[in-house]
């Protein structure tokens, strides 16, 4: 049986997307190795996967001396233990998913000759996708882009992800009240600090906007302990709060779901549109080249979503962005209006077509048995 690296890690929007090309691997008899960043995120995003996972110890790339060696060393360590892994696998191809990690192993996969799909999967592609696409076997994008040149596929997206059954199944799956709308809070993986924050200050301003919802709060790991203690504080008369720090079955969460306030990651736009949901974007404002924001612009061209500016000041977002989420939750008109521009646009899940012509590329004959 052959192998597949599979690499991309430091969030989940790497990771996710390596689990959906994961799953369809063995659906076609290919064993997949998913390499990720040796962060607390991946190992927990990871941990109830079935998949073998290896950490791989390489490191940002830096101008500051001792981050530079830092990089250099890791570097070193990844194409130690990539080639230990080598010699018990018979390696067909190595796929890479865009970060550090997915840099290091693509350019250890140039080196020992082993074919290499590059998949970008954001507006703008990063730096990592920049380099590795001019040693790509294949390249493939979901965003047409002059730095990228790849052939165009739509977003893998896992089952984990993949809605199925009414939202009242859905809600109860999660132990929530299965006749109220739902409003989803998500900062992805990692959680968002300043998107908690802004959905807290809504509430306690304006209480009555929520009146008749319910919350599924993901707060992230780390924050999940502060954002419980706050919602506790903030009790709201007609809206239960259910504050987790993440959920591994996501399509519960969206199949619950009525409005999602979300960053615009690759991966959380996907699954988003997938699921045909209206949403909010506070896209993350401290990326250089704010391809967040791009991420979501088809999204709210088509009027099935709003992009917020994140201001990072908790004063700022209220007064900015607070009276939008309020009129979303309170505006059922527009709210339907968005809820219609969503549904008409779902985008398809591009995992089983994608790691077809990923196989093919490397000369693995794809079996029957693989599916969307």
């Amino acid at each position: 049986m052959k192998t597949i690296f599979i690499a991309g890690g430091g969030s989940g929007g790497h990771i996710t997307p390596g689990l959906a090309l994961a799953e369809q691997c063995l659906a076609h008899h290919v064993h997949p190795i998913l390499l990720h960043a040796p962060r607390s995120i991946d190992r927990e995003i990871l941990s109830s996967e079935a998949f073998d996972a290896h950490a791989i110890p390489a490191s940002p790339p830096s101008l500051h001396p001792k981050r530079a060696l830092r990089c250099l060393l890791g570097y070193w360590q990844s194409r130690q233990e990539l080639r230990r892994l080598a010699k018990s696998h018979s390696i067909g191809g190595v796929i890479t998913i865009g970060g550090f990690t997915a840099a290091a192993v693509g350019l250890v996969a140039r080196e020992a000759g082993w074919p290499l799909a590059v998949l970008n999967l954001d507006a703008v592609p990063g730096r990592a996708n920049r380099i590795l696409c001019r040693w790509g076997t294949k390249n493939f994008t979901v965003h047409a882009h002059d730095q990228f040149p790849g052939e165009l596929t739509a977003h893998p997206i896992r089952s984990a992800a993949t809605v199925e059954g009414s939202k009242s199944d859905n809600r109860a799956a999660l132990g929530l009240a299965i006749n109220r709308p739902t409003l989803l809070v998500t900062g992805a993986s990692n959680g968002a600090s300043t998107l908690n924050a802004l959905v807290l200050n809504v509430a306690r301003k304006h209480p009555e906007a929520f009146s008749g919802w319910q919350i599924l709060h993901l707060a992230g790991s780390a924050h999940h302990s502060m954002v419980q203690d706050t919602w506790d504080q903030t009790p709201l008369a007609d809206c239960p709060v259910t504050v987790l720090p993440f959920v591994r079955q996501m399509c519960h969460a969206f199949g619950a779901s009525d409005l999602v306030v979300s960053r615009a990651g690759a991966n959380s736009v996907a699954e988003i549109e997938a699921a045909g949901l209206p949403a909010l974007y506070l896209p993350y404002p401290w990326h250089k080249d704010q391809h967040q924001r791009f991420n979501a612009e088809a999204a709210t061209e088509a009027k099935a979503a709003i992009i917020a500016n994140d201001q990072i000041e908790e004063q700022q977002n209220l007064e900015q962005i607070g009276p939008i989420l309020s009129d979303l939750l309170t505006n059922r008109h527009h709210l339907m209006e968005m809820t219609n521009a969503a549904r008409a646009r779902q985008c398809h899940n591009g995992t089983s077509e994608l790691t077809r012509k990923i196989l093919d590329a490397f000369g693995i004959v794809p079996t029957r048995e693989g599916s969307a």
